[in-house]
């Protein structure tokens, strides 16, 4: 044979070579994307999974006419809330408490703070008629809740929320309601500074969005 036509015969051993390990390794990762896509991804147990995968935004609606509610497991998986709950404790929560019960400063409640995400457990700190403010933190960490004129500690220290140069919209909510805490609503935070998911990002928050109170 010549030397072309042995040139010729190399590159297509060449050709169909990387051919086949394209087809090979396609074939491998469609197996990978069907595998993974087939694997149920992994939940934490919660309020939503062990009430029958009740959506989020039916949970209040739960026997609404019934109060209180049942009750349900709740696993907490927030660290900032330690003291109360800890880590990965599960508890107990009395659907449907606050249609029948007056909210009061103290309690752990389960809170829907979003229509599509689960609730989280958070510590009634303030409600209807309590007076509060939030001043600038004296070390710079944001602002401190002042709560019937007298600044908020929790876990041995100053309560802080936010960022020093704006102001939260609890602050906004203060000034513009002659600093009172109007009924239906509640002010809702963590154990430690600063918590997520609470009044701190959100101001106060209505009762209608308290789901439960827990009991232990």
């Amino acid at each position: 044979r010549s030397k072309l036509e042995r040139g010729c015969m190399q590159r297509k051993r060449i050709h169909w070579s990387f051919a086949a390990i394209t087809i090979v390794v396609t074939v491998i990762i469609a197996i990978i994307i069907f595998v993974r896509k087939d694997k149920a991804p992994e939940k934490e147990p919660n309020i939503v999974t062990q009430l029958g995968g009740v959506p989020v935004a039916e949970i209040y609606r739960f026997d609404q006419d019934v109060c209180p509610g049942p009750k349900a497991s709740f696993k907490n998986l927030d660290l900032n809330l330690r003291g109360y709950v800890e880590k990965d404790e599960t508890v107990s929560v009395t659907l449907n408490w606050y249609r029948c019960h007056p909210p009061k400063v103290g309690e752990i409640v389960l809170y829907r703070f979003s229509w599509h995400r689960e609730p989280v457990l958070k510590r009634i700190v303030a409600t209807e008629g309590d007076r509060i403010d939030l001043v600038l933190d004296p070390e710079g960490r944001g602002w401190n809740l002042v709560l019937n004129d007298k600044v908020f500690e929790s876990s041995g220290r100053r309560y802080f929320i936010g960022v020093p140069k704006v102001a939260p919209p609890l602050k906004l909510y203060a000034d513009a309601n002659d600093h009172v805490l109007k009924p239906g609503l509640v002010v809702v935070l963590s154990s430690h500074p600063p918590g997520e998911n609470d009044s701190g990002w959100f101001g106060p928050v209505s009762i209608q969005d308290i789901v439960g109170i827990v009991e232990k």
